[in-house]
């Protein structure tokens, strides 16, 4: 029987309005994942990855399109439908370790404490903790603080906390920006090695470029649209109990050489993104010749494109990239102006009050 996919998301909208000004994050962005699947979702700083993880994860709402996660609708969810969404379907590690764990707590309260806020610490609850930190290699330094553990030790028990509430995703932004790249390794060992054992669905945000070694799927973001996916044309690991290294504090497993695709992806309005570097070396300009074969479509330039038409669409962007600084610095000016101006308003008060 053919599963369902886990995550849906169709031509998603986001625009941010600040200051009269709107800020198009997401331009109808179409994402799929199945259950028990690993994802990474690569792209340009602002190119709308962060945004997609928190409308995935219940935390914003899309200003259109349609989010079906794990049975619900986000689009259709009000805050108590959300929070409950967060509590027991989403688990969430970020790059910062700390913004998940108490200083003053050991490894193990850490983990702890959510369960003893819900009310829900038990036996069972406590033997999941055990097999939480076995599987990261954590059980030596659980009763250890936060200022007694590496960064990669901190992050695994941000990852803990993350999965106390047996979530079905876990949503991953960034967690080894702060990772040199022998811990970044081995925490996305760890992530693998979670969601095998533990069926995870995870979704992780990262410009490692050596993360497509580790994921299923590799999905390239630009400009708010996916416009490439990154298949493994073999997909096996070495199971447990196979060949396996050891780096520091974690085991590594042994990986084969991989044969990478990368597929150019179709939006739902039939749009493709062909990289810039093919269109130069092509010499496409504006337009191309588009050509029905019996196998494929062949995509050829336009000889002596119209330069006219060319120029000025170059002079257009360029007048639209200054507005975009100088609409920029405006904003930091109105805000600037806009404290200056509240600032003065507290200060009259005062006075009036005396």
């Amino acid at each position: 029987m053919e599963q369902e996919p886990i995550i849906v998301c169709d031509n998603l909208v986001k625009i941010y309005r600040l200051l009269g000004l709107e800020v198009m994050a997401l331009q109808g962005l179409d994402l799929v994942a199945m259950p028990n699947e690993f994802v990474a979702i690569v792209g340009a700083s602002g190119s709308g990855k962060s945004t997609l993880m928190s409308i995935i994860g219940g935390l914003e709402q899309p200003t259109s399109g349609w989010v079906h996660v794990a049975g619900h609708e986000i689009n259709k969810m009000n805050q108590n439908e959300l929070n409950q969404y967060r509590q027991h379907f989403i688990g969430f590690i970020w790059q910062h370790a700390t913004r998940n764990l108490l200083p003053y707590l050991t490894c193990r309260e850490n983990i702890e404490l959510p369960l003893l806020i819900s009310g829900t610490l038990n036996s069972d609850k406590e033997a999941y903790i055990d097999r939480l930190l076995e599987l990261v290699n954590l059980t030596e330094r659980s009763h250890h603080r936060l200022s007694e553990l590496s960064g990669g030790e901190q992050q695994r028990v941000a990852l803990c906390v993350a999965l106390i509430n047996q979530p079905t995703i876990l949503l991953a932004d960034e967690p080894t920006g702060e990772l040199d790249s022998t811990l970044a390794q081995q925490m996305f060992t760890t992530l693998r090695k979670l969601q095998q054992e533990l069926n995870l669905t995870i979704v992780v945000v990262s410009h490692d470029i050596e993360i497509a070694r580790f994921v299923d799927r590799v999905v390239t973001i630009r400009d708010g649209r996916v416009a490439t996916e990154t298949l493994k044309q073999n997909n096996g690991y070495y199971q447990a109990g196979e060949a396996q290294q050891t780096q520091g504090d974690a085991q590594v497993l042994e990986q084969p050489e991989h044969v990478y695709e990368e597929l150019a992806i179709f939006d739902s309005a039939g749009s493709i993104h062909i990289p810039d570097e093919y269109r130069m070396r092509l010499g496409i300009k504006r337009r191309a010749r588009i050509e029905l074969l019996e196998d494929g479509i062949m995509i050829r330039p336009v000889t002596n494109d119209d330069e006219t038409t060319m120029k000025t669409i170059q002079t257009m962007r360029e007048l639209k990239t200054q507005l975009e600084v100088d609409t920029q610095g405006n904003l930091l000016e109105r805000i600037y102006q806009s404290g200056r101006k509240a600032l003065a308003r507290r200060k009259e008060k005062k006075t009036d009050g005396k």
